[in-house]
């Protein structure tokens, strides 16, 4: 009976043992399949949010005017981010009195400390058209050219890493009898960077300045005419360089041996050129005109290298109807 009773205990603690092992194996595969659906669930959420994100910063970049752009300042050494909105800006425009630019213009000094003071700066005048800068916040965007008592309104960024500020002109350009006011931005400023935009605005035909239209010559359009006028060959291994116009009018070959040659460094020429990088544009006598320099590519160099012995190229620019045309490219001597 003692015996049965010792065999019947072993069974039961055995069964015990066993009912505990299945219990603590269920409680794993039930914390580690919440864990998992858990985990699961924080991806998808992730994702979703990425998605989200993305979604919006799509929208965002696809936005019109009245989106939020974002602008950065460079200004004396320094670099702000600035979040601005373009109905914004055009409201400050529309609250502007003829009184505020008086002042502004009156109280000019010409310097870069108006810029640290002044929400509203006066640029320049000729004739009968000044220049004025918006400047609220310290934030440079926002250009009013005004005509006597008539006013035209841009949004664009007008001021320079270093407060370059813009150029006014005025004069006949396109040969119809009518003056067209003509603004140059230096957009652009570093090492090895100097680039200009240009900007006229054309009557066409309406009476109220405010009815005019600004057309810009844009970068793509005139690198692209230049590419077809400007040719050249460079013979890396020579270091010689040969530029030559289309119409054959102007061509020179340089030997840039003694430049590009140092004792411990072998410079290697890339066969293509920098154009583009240091542009100007000038305005003058019914004339527009643009000049740049031409660099070479070193895999050495950060940054296109400039010789003296290669020439300024300056060419006219002809304006009809909303389009500029690149005419009589011709070098100049980059030493004189």
């Amino acid at each position: 009976m003692r015996k049965d009773l010792t065999i019947i205990f072993k069974k039961v603690f055995s069964v015990s043992i066993l009912i505990i092992l299945a219990f603590f194996v269920y409680r794993t595969a039930a914390f580690d399949t919440k864990t998992l659906t858990e985990q699961t669930e924080n991806t998808e959420k992730k994702y979703q949010e990425e998605v989200s994100e993305e979604a919006h910063m799509t929208e965002m970049s696809e936005s019109n005017e009245s989106e939020v752009l974002t602008a950065m300042s460079e200004t004396a050494g320094m670099k702000r981010k600035s979040t601005v909105k373009v109905e914004n800006i055009k409201k400050s425009f529309r609250e502007i009195t003829l009184a505020q630019l008086d002042e502004a213009e009156r109280t000019a000094d010409g310097t870069t400390a108006q810029y640290w003071e002044s929400d509203l700066i006066f640029l320049g005048r000729t004739g009968d058209f000044a220049l004025y800068g918006m400047n609220k916040d310290r934030v440079s965007r926002g250009l009013i050219l005004r005509r006597n008592d008539q006013l035209f309104f841009t949004d664009e960024y007008y001021l320079a890493p270093g407060l370059y500020y813009p150029a006014l002109f005025a004069d006949d350009f396109d040969k119809d009898g009518m003056l067209e006011p003509v603004i140059i931005l230096h957009r652009l400023t570093g090492t090895g960077y100097s680039v200009e935009e240009l900007f006229l605005l054309d009557d066409t035909e309406q009476e109220k300045v405010s009815d005019w239209k600004l057309y810009q010559f844009k970068e793509q359009d005139y690198l692209t005419q230049i590419e077809k006028l400007l040719k050249y060959e460079i013979m890396a291994d020579t270091y010689q360089v040969h530029l030559f116009t289309l119409d054959n009018s102007q061509d020179i070959c340089v030997n840039l041996t003694e430049e590009l040659s140092y004792d411990d460094t072998t410079v290697t020429l890339e066969e293509k050129m920098a154009i583009g990088d240091i542009i100007s544009f000038q305005a003058d006598q019914n004339t527009l005109t643009l000049s740049f320099d031409v660099g070479l590519l070193c895999n050495e160099f950060a940054t296109p290298f400039y010789s003296e012995s290669l020439p300024l190229v300056e060419a006219e620019i002809s304006y009809q109807k909303g389009a500029f045309t690149i005419e009589n490219m011709k070098f100049i001597n980059n030493s004189d």
